[in-house]
């Protein structure tokens, strides 16, 4: 088995190119004079409190919109339970056989036997009971 030797000659590039080289500083032209850039620069730091401020103003004031949305919602949550139980109590007191049996006890009233009911007939002038 040949082995390929590593005491080769390296011969170098001719034109030697830095790592930093392409990431070097090159100095910026700004349109304008020191002064205008001064005067922008103040402008920035008394508008930059002020929104900052609102910034805080309206993310406290989400925060507490957020929460009592939240309130509301366990709230109506609470409600449509209330509602549920409420439409089946209602159902269960308008069937028939519990209406018949609280009339009775409350109103004293009971469903009439057959002999109880009875229709006029005009013609022959007499009741026939149902």
């Amino acid at each position: 088995m040949i082995y390929s030797n590593t005491t080769q000659i390296q011969i170098r590039s001719a034109s030697k190119v830095d790592f930093l080289s392409k990431h070097r500083r090159r100095s910026m032209v700004v349109p304008g004079s020191m002064a205008m850039w001064r005067r922008v620069g103040k402008i920035v730091l008394m508008i930059l409190p002020v929104v900052l401020l609102f910034n805080i103003v309206i993310s406290s004031t989400l925060s507490s919109m957020d929460r009592s949305m939240s309130r509301m919602e366990a709230k109506v949550q609470q409600l449509e339970n209330r509602n549920i139980d409420l439409l089946a109590k209602r159902a269960r007191l308008w069937t028939p056989g519990n209406i018949e049996k609280l009339a009775g006890e409350r109103l004293e009233l009971y469903s009439a036997t057959k002999d109880q009911v009875g229709k006029f007939n005009r013609r022959l002038a007499t009741f026939s009971y149902l």
